[in-house]
């Protein structure tokens, strides 16, 4: 796993939930990360960790520290640069990493509502454009 593809989960683990209370915030841990620079593959590895630290807690704690992943989707559409879009499928691919673990449905149920939002928010601007 390069150290590229984990920048972005060390800069929101570091940066903590509060990283998602806006998409500006959010779109500058994305910039920081240097997430735009990398490749389509390497962008599904990343979003991965970033889900699998989103999740890594019980649902009680999801809900003490509330990440908002509504408002890191939408930041990170409007970041996402020629190089195309996200591929979800492959992020739900690269959730398949030893480190990754659910620890109740909740967190179960978070993924599945981030690949919804995802989708939801991925194509309402594409829509608009």
């Amino acid at each position: 796993m390069s150290d590229k593809t984990q920048a972005l989960a060390k800069a929101m683990r570091e940066a903590g939930p509060a990283c998602c209370n806006s998409t500006a915030a959010a779109s500058e841990v994305l910039a920081q990360s240097g997430f735009d620079t990398l490749t389509p593959e390497n962008r599904a590895v990343a979003l991965a960790r970033v889900l699998g630290l989103m999740v890594s807690k019980s649902a009680k704690s999801i809900a003490e520290t509330s990440w908002d992943f509504h408002t890191f989707a939408t930041a990170l559409a409007n970041n996402i640069n020629s190089q195309g879009a996200v591929d979800w499928t492959l992020v739900i691919q690269a959730l398949d990493y030893p480190e990754f673990a659910v620890q109740d449905a909740a967190g179960f149920e978070f993924i599945v509502k981030a690949f919804r939002t995802a989708a939801k928010v991925l194509n309402h601007l594409s829509a608009a454009a």
